[in-house]
């Protein structure tokens, strides 16, 4: 996964963790929720036609700002529902700030 703090507008996964996860070959609505919160950001998942990964965006950035993901935290996807034509996707957070190192 790609992150880069307050200023990324997409999400991408590669290819291999795309495939491990059945996502779908072709552009799908999604439905992302931040672990903890009720608030729920419409995105959408496409393909990534240089490399077949796979990126998630247009509520990307919503959830980065409400979330106030920066640089250095640890962001854990899981797709949670796939039984309608939009995907459910929980976002779990681990700040940096909040790691003992």
């Amino acid at each position: 996964m790609m992150l880069g703090g307050q200023g990324q507008q997409s999400l991408c996964f590669c290819v291999e963790y795309a495939s491990a996860c059945h996502l779908p070959l072709k552009e799908t609505p999604l439905l992302l929720r931040l672990e903890g919160s009720d608030i729920q950001f419409p995105a959408t998942l496409s393909v990534l036609r240089y490399n077949g990964g796979r990126r998630i965006y247009g509520g990307w950035r919503g959830l980065v700002s409400q979330a106030g993901m920066e640089a250095g935290d640890i962001c854990l996807v899981e797709l949670v529902d796939r039984s309608s034509e939009r995907l459910t996707m929980t976002v779990y957070l681990i700040c940096k700030s909040e790691m003992q190192l």
